[in-house]
């Protein structure tokens, strides 16, 4: 019987034994395996019953449920309901489909037999070979697996269909369970055979879905490539021919063939296709790092960029000690030396000035000194080059030493002069100046070895000694919003100097005039008469000021070629000597003589953008007249000068080195390098038959691996191969790259062989990272870009790098990469490597810390750990932080190269905030710089444990510097049958005394992980540096290697730190996939690697959790039960998330750390969460196993997908300010609707303003208000100091209220409820005509709502008890105003009874069937009336059902006939209008009074349903009326009934049916 709500309310607190984990996963093992054979007599007993009319198949049933010991159990726990459907379904379901497969062959074989005949007939064929393709193994696998599966069909794991229940999707959901209880023998054998129907139908679908998955994570995971056959073993197979993905599958080559007969060979993307899907391709969806492109393509260019990153941190460390060194002196020499004329700060300032450009001079000095480089060739630099010898110059090399002392240049020896003079060292300064000095020009010589024209390589080594850049201020603020501030004064004098080079200019021009006049030329400018000088003093000025406001404007220079006579002479003369008309012809931003073939677009213009171009700024310099130098500002800081000479040395060099490097992958060159040598051994003498046949096969591999590979090609190449037409071919880019004018012969000289060449398009746009320029292009991309895309980043800084306390959970918990690689575990030496090495061990901690932090924090960075950093830097290890790179990255689209469209917007910017962004910037680089060496600890950290673990793996193989690059180099073992026949690899594996097998398996696994050959090629240190590179890029979330895809999402409004997730998903995969290849690798000590490996990513993402959040289970007394309680009272974004139940307050309520905060590795685990959860709840629910999985998956994919598709910090708060009307996501109001507009406005504001606030503001104001014993000012609420201190290292302890929860679900559940009845209402009372049908359906769908909302709160209810909230207090907080005594009543006994329409309803709905009516000229009836009876019927059949374990009943309710009848099923209703209102025409006056005369609710009470039977039961019906009836003496037939009238009521003359509806309600409703 159900409760009252006193009885509910006043019940005790249950509790509950806990199954443990392991016993329940177990017990649903066992049943799920008792359960196959149940299936399977089960289905005989259904049969039998279908047959005989039996209930056979309940007694068997209910036989192997008692026996079954174990039910409860794995009941208990989601783990053993799903191992319990795991073991059930997956044996039957694994035979059905091993059977499904040999059927499926047996049926690809005939039909291939016939698509033979039919080839050979020319009939059918194309029909057959779709046939053929659908049809097969794969096909009959996953139909076999789901005929299987019927048979040990189970209601309790249900469909996935089941989800459809009470929602408008139920009509729909064919393969929903039918879980009607009231059948017997017959019908109910059908009912279950159906089920199991149904059971298979769905599960078909779902194997199905399932390959589908898996095929598509395959290729998601696979590169882009052909396979090359290298074993030819029947006659018209040929070694070296090339097979796509189609041509394998078309010919069916098992997997275990395509592994042994042919090389998988990269090839990237070959074209793009036309269509959505071709764009799709290039900007769409593209997880993988490399793109469109290869694996080789994208490391060669990490490289590229590696080496920059190194050259970077390694020249900002020497400016840094050189500006150290610069400040030094200047103060020794100032004091004692330059002060004496005046003390003021101007003119300190001024003469700090003079001293950095004299030492600027010494760096660069004049004409005839600098030539310092002794190679005549190209060859000699080159062959330096590549012994590794990249700093030759030594600061030896600046001075010379004669009679045993050193001496210097004359400027520098004055200036030592100085220092001694004033008391000071001067070797400090020198040894910085000489250092310097020697590193500019080992980055020149560098340069030198590069694919530059040769006139140009001239100039390059001819400048070296005395090579340095010039900068300006101007062309040099580090972002758009660090503006260079112009002053008045040196407007003033840049228009003074304007002035007086165009009285010189004039005084000339009149000079020419004059003299071919005869007249004597001015000797000076004075000598000009003064009124036309005054003129012409006036003109200047005129011009003065629109040039020097348009270069301030501007900002742009003239540039001309270092190779130009000009340059050599000296930049100050270059436009001095410049004719007029080159001067007057010259543009600003254009260059004299560095010129492009081909005009490219501007910035504006460009529908793409070119992510890597080659920077000549080395090759050029800066021409600025010297009115212009006055405005734009020299920078005489000769340490920054420095810097920014070797960048952009730097850029040009290893910009120019991949270039080479994409000419010769994309060429091919590698292969065409083997060939030769291998046609070289061909030719030696002393070799048989069989060695030259081992030779000629490799050639052929080596020739298909070379074509397939191929994506770089000359024009003509290009036209051979593709046609002569292919040059305008979409799918090829010819490369362009800047070219230099040579004035002596005319000719435009090329900088790199690959200029001119053809690429394939989508391996060109993943070489130079090209992207689309939608955003430069327009002031709506500019206004995006400030107004959605400025905020987005400067939230994101916020929240991390400006949070302390995110530092510290950054920290924290990226700890756990190197935990899920496996360093922490004992074996192999991880523990000994990780101790300090006075404890014996390697002390790879204090190495990591020395690479990382110890510099940020003002430790002197050793020599040492400088070069070891450097080398970690070089295989892409370090500066990746995810989020500071992904924030860095954000910024740099909002900021950097703004296009034409944005400048006005920018230069506006930059004034109204230069000022501030300038006085921040130190402190945020500072914070950037702590947030990515907190992760290069840890990098740093797995890099030495990674690179120590196999150096012992190649200690044990004996694998060293004189042998390492054989192994690498290995030839193919070549194979026919099980026989060698590559003599070579022979030789080989005796030389390296390993067995032919496990050189193979060594040679493959070591190529395949160390891929830069640059390093590897340098020296066995280099291989085992590259190694752990390798493998710390791919195992640990590396911003660099987030795909295009994770990219573009940066760029909208969408998602918070999506590049975390992703790289999430990558290393994660890739960590598993890395186990595996170690475990499967076939050599023994990298198998104990992959197996701890395998166990650490286990223990870190799965064990870890699980340990930490039973131990407090068990440290608390905390069950179950209680924590799934816990979960209905955390916020929404902990719902899935792993509590660990820390403790209990006071009065016993549970407080709780979310350890997924700190968990890096949540993301990877939270979807699966979010399953169990759902599974876990099902019991309670009354949910099919499958329905819960099916939610689950759900939820698991809104999880999964919610850090892309949500708002961003910025974007929600403007969402929650503007669209939603001051209503936040969660609920909060940000303004109420009483507010008047300025206060709404301030509000919004203030929301947004918090979007902007450091995450770790409020918890730091938490603690400090705590600390003083201050409660929460909003709130009221006091913290346990404690507490809030743990939470500084991202363990916040948080309380559970569930009181306080109540309030708000109450409120919820009430608006909730209340849009569920609305459901029903709203769209049916618009005042259009609604069918029955129609009314009826929306009715149900409405129930089906109502009754959902009902479980969830009762759930809510039920959990606040479980936490131990006394019931009073739920009383208290359940029964609000707003709320109806009936729905509280039902609420407070966990029953639900669907409502009937109220009034309002029946009543408008009479007045639109009457206005319709009335405009249509018709007389149909009110369709409430129609649908009134099966409304009814619904409502008796689902009354007081249980909210949390029953669905509405639909089963046994009949909706409408054709003709539009109320019908009732199994003896319900079957009648038509006049049959109920003879009825009630009959009835006697006191039943009529007692229902008011009315008969709606006459008809509402269901009172004449048992008279209905009766009377349609009869033939003839006729009924007997009373006297005291205002209608009386009526004999009433059943087809046309005549009604006498009496009183003020008239005889009827005509069927009821036939009445209007104003006669209907004067005669039903006595009116």
């Amino acid at each position: 019987m159900p409760q009252s709500p006193e009885e509910v309310f006043a019940s005790s607190r249950t509790t509950d034994n806990d199954v443990g984990f392991f016993e329940s996963a177990l017990a649903g093992v066992a049943t799920g395996l008792w359960n196959i054979p149940k299936g399977f007599v089960s289905l005989g007993a259904e049969i039998f019953d279908l047959i005989g009319d039996t209930d056979k198949a309940k007694e068997v049933e209910e036989w192997f449920d008692e026996v079954n010991p174990f039910d409860d159990e794995a009941q208990a726990r989601t783990a053993g309901k799903v191992f319990q459907a795991l073991a059930q379904i997956g044996p039957v379901a694994i035979g059905g489909g091993a059977l499904g497969i040999r059927a499926g062959k047996s049926l690809a074989k005939k039909i291939a037999k016939r698509a033979v005949d039919a080839r050979q007939g020319d009939k059918y064929f194309n029909l057959i070979k779709i046939g053929e393709k659908i049809v097969g193994p794969k096909t009959g696998a996953i139909v076999g697996g789901g005929i299987g599966e019927a048979f040990v069909a189970d209601e309790d794991i249900g469909t996935f269909a089941d989800m459809a229940r009470g929602t408008s999707l139920e009509p729909f959901a064919i393969t929903m369970m039918d879980r009607s209880v009231d059948k017997e023998g017959r019908d109910e054998a059908g009912r279950k055979l159906l089920n199991r129907l149904k059971f298979g139908t769905e599960g078909i679908f779902f194997n199905a879905a399932i390959a589908g998955v898996g095929t598509g994570i395959g290729k998601l995971q696979k590169p882009t490539g052909q396979y090359v056959r290298k074993i030819a073993r029947k006659e018209g197979e040929k070694i070296g021919d090339i097979l796509t993905e189609s041509q394998i599958k078309n010919e069916g080559i098992s997997s275990s063939i395509l592994k042994e007969d042919f090389d998988f060979v990269e090839t990237g993307v070959q074209e793009y296709g036309e269509g959505i899907l071709g764009k799709l391709k290039k900007y769409g969806i593209n997880l993988k790092p490399y793109g469109t492109g290869t694996t080789d393509l994208f490391s060669g260019k990490r490289a590229g960029v590696a080496r920059t990153l190194v050259d970077n941190e390694t020249s900002q460390n020497v400016a840094k000690r050189f500006k150290e060194d610069l400040k030094e002196t200047f103060n020794l020499i100032e004091k004692d030396f330059l002060s004496k004329s005046s003390t003021s700060k101007a003119m300190s300032v001024a003469k700090e000035e003079k001293f950095m450009e004299r030492v600027s001079n010494l760096l660069q000095p004049k004409k005839g000194q600098q030539s310092l480089l002794k190679l005549e060739s190209k060859e000699e630099v080159l062959k330096l080059l590549n012994e590794g010898k990249t700093r030759a110059f030594k600061k030896s090399d600046y001075f010379k030493v004669e009679k045993g002392q050193k001496v210097f240049s004359k400027e520098l020896e004055q200036l030592r002069k100085e220092i001694k003079t004033a008391g000071g060292n001067p070797d400090r300064i020198t040894n910085s100046i000489l250092k310097v000095r020697r590193d500019i020009d080992n980055m020149n010589l560098i340069t030198l070895g590069q694919d530059l024209p040769d006139e140009l390589l001239k100039t390059v080594r001819e400048n070296i000694g005395g090579y340095l850049t010039t900068e300006y201020k101007i062309f040099n603020r580090a972002n758009s919003l660090t503006k260079y501030p112009v002053t008045t004064e040196q407007i003033k004098n840049s228009k003074n100097l304007f002035v007086d080079q165009y009285k010189r200019e004039q005084v000339l021009a009149l000079n020419a005039n004059r003299t071919k006049e005869g007249l004597p030329a001015y000797a000076k400018i004075e000598d000009v008469p003064k009124q036309q000088l005054d003129q012409i003093t006036a003109d200047g000025y005129a011009k003065a000021e629109k040039e020097v406001n348009s270069f301030i404007k501007a900002r742009s220079i003239d540039e001309v070629d270092v190779g130009s006579k000009e340059f050599k002479d000296g930049p100050s003369t270059v436009m001095e000597k410049a004719s007029a008309k080159d001067k007057k012809s010259m543009q600003p931003g254009e260059s004299l003589d560095l010129t492009y073939d081909k005009k490219r677009p501007s910035l504006k213009e460009a529908k793409e953008i070119e992510g890597i171009q080659l920077q000549t700024d080395a090759l050029k310099e800066k021409i600025l007249e010297p009115w212009q130098r006055e405005i734009a500002g020299v920078i005489k800081d000769p340490s920054y000068t420095f810097y920014a000479t070797v960048m952009k040395l730097s850029n040009l060099n290893n910009t120019m080195k991949y270039l080479r490097y994409v000419d010769d992958l994309g060429s091919g060159t590698k292969y065409t390098k083997q060939i030769k040598l291998l046609q070289q051994r061909r030719l030696a003498e002393g070799l048989d038959d069989v060695q030259r046949k081992a030779i000629d096969d490799e050639i052929l591999l080596l020739n298909g691996k070379k074509e397939a590979s191929q994506f770089v090609y000359t024009e003509k190449e290009l036209k051979n191969k593709f046609g002569k037409n292919a040059i305008n071919d979409i799918n090829f880019k010819k490369y362009e790259s800047p070219q230099v004018y040579n004035k002596q012969t005319g000719e435009n000289l090329t900088l790199t062989p690959l200029s001119g060449k053809y690429i394939r398009t989508p391996l060109y746009d993943a070489a130079f990272d090209v992207t689309t320029n939608l955003l430069n292009r327009s002031d709506i991309g500019t206004a995006y870009k400030l107004g959605i895309l400025l905020p987005k980043a400067a939230s994101q800084v916020a929240k991390t790098i400006l949070s302390p306390v995110t530092h510290m959970r950054n920290f924290i918990s990226a700890g756990a990469f190197a935990g899920a690689n496996g360093i922490f575990f004992p074996s192999y030496g991880n523990i000994s490597a990780l101790a300090p090495q006075l404890l014996g061990g390697k002390g790879l901690v204090g190495q990591a810390y020395g690479t990382s932090l110890k510099g940020t924090f003002g430790g002197k960075v050793s020599a040492p750990y400088a070069s070891l950093r450097q080398r970690m830097q070089r295989v892409d290890v370090l500066s990746s932080a995810v989020g500071a790179r992904e924030t860095e990255q954000l910024l740099k689209d909002v900021l950097t190269n703004p296009g034409l469209a944005d400048k006005k917007a920018y230069q506006n910017l930059d004034t109204a905030v230069n000022r501030g962004v300038a006085g921040l910037r130190t402190a945020y680089d500072k914070a950037t710089e702590i947030y990515m060496k907190e992760d290069d600890f840890w990098k740093s950290l797995t890099w030495g444990v990674e690179r120590g673990r196999y150096n012992n793996v190649l200690e044990g193989l004996k694998i060293n510097e004189s042998n390492y690059k054989e192994l690498l180099t290995a030839p193919d073992r070549l194979i026919t049958g099980t026989q060698n026949i590559n003599p070579r690899f022979s030789e080989l594996a005796k030389k390296l005394g390993m067995e032919e097998e496990v050189l193979e398996n060594t040679s493959k696994f070591f190529r395949k992980i160390a891929k830069r050959q640059d390093i590897v090629n340098e020296s066995f240190e280099g291989f085992l540096d590259e190694i752990g590179g390798s493998l710390v890029r791919n195992l640990v979330p590396n911003y660099n290697y987030i795909g295009r895809t994770g990219k573009a999402l940066r760029q909208t409004p969408f998602g918070n730190f999506i590049a975390f997730p992703i790289e999430m998903m990558r290393t994660g995969n890739n960590i598993m996939a890395q186990a595996i290849e170690e475990i499967t690798s076939g050599i023994p000590a990298i198998q104990k690697i992959g197996y701890q490996r395998f166990f650490g990513f286990g223990a870190t993402v799965l064990g870890l959790p699980k340990s930490l959040t039973e131990f407090y289970k068990a440290k608390n007394n905390v069950t179950e039960k209680e924590m799934k309680a816990l979960r209905k009272f955390v916020p929404e974004w902990s719902k899935n998330s792993t509590l660990l139940p820390v403790g209990r307050d006071e009065d016993g309520f549970l407080k709780y750390v979310d350890f997924s905060y700190t968990n890096a590795y949540d993301a990877l685990t939270r979807p699966f969460r979010a399953v169990a959860n759902r599974i876990g709840d099902a019991g309670e629910t009354g949910s099919s196993l499958a329905e819960a999985l099916g939610e689950g998956m759900l939820e698991g994919t809104a999880e999964l997908m919610e850090p892309f598709a949500s708002e961003s910090i910025f974007t929600e708060a403007l969402v929650d300010s503007t669209i939603r009307r001051g209503i936040g996501k969660n609920g909060r109001r940000v303004w109420q609707e009483a507010d008047d507009s300025f206060v709404k406005v301030a509000k919004g504001i203030g929301h947004l303003g918090k979007a902007l606030q450091p995450g770790s503001y409020q918890q730091l104001k938490r603690v400090a208000n705590t600390a003083l014993g201050k409660t929460d000012p909003k709130y009221g609420e006091t913290f346990n100091l404690d507490d809030e201190i743990e939470g500084l290292f991202g363990f916040r302890t948080i309380q559970v209220r569930p009181e306080k929860a109540l309030t708000y679900m109450t409120t919820r559940f009430s608006k909730r409820y209340k849009n569920a009845n609305n459901l029903f209402t709203a769209p049916l009372l618009r005042g259009g005509r609604v069918s029955p049908e129609t009314l009826l359906d929306t009715y149900k769908y409405s129930e089906s709502r109502k009754l959902a909302e009902m479980k969830d709160m009762y759930q809510n209810i039920e959990a606040a008890r479980e936490l131990g909230t006394p019931e009073y207090i739920i009383r208290q907080k359940v029964k609000r105003q707003g709320m109806s005594k009936d729905v509280f009543n039902e609420l407070a006994r966990g029953v639900f009874t669907p409502k009937r329409p109220n009034q309002f309803f029946v009543n408008r709905m009479n007045e639109i069937t009457r206005n319709l009516n009335a405009k249509e000229a018709i007389d149909k009836p009110n369709p409430y009336f129609e649908a009134l009876p099966t409304i009814n019927e619904f409502i008796n059949q689902n009354r007081n059902i249980n909210v949390l374990t029953d669905n509405l009943n639909f089963n046994n309710v009949q909706g409408f006939s054709e003709g539009g009848r109320v019908r009732m099923q199994n003896g319900g209703i079957v009648t038509s209008e006049d049959l109920v209102i003879k009825i009630w025409l009959s009835e006697p006056e006191p039943i009529k009074r007692l229902f008011n005369y009315d008969y709606k609710k006459y008809y509402e009470s269901g009172e004449w349903q048992d008279k209905v039977k009766q009377l349609s039961s009869q033939t003839t019906p006729t009924v007997e009326v009373s006297n005291t009836n205002p209608v009386v003496n009526s004999k009433i037939e059943p087809s046309t009934p005549q009604l006498a009238a009496s009183g003020q009521n008239q005889a009827l003359t005509k069927p009821f049916s036939q009445l209007s509806s104003i006669e209907k309600e004067q005669l039903l409703f006595n009116r």
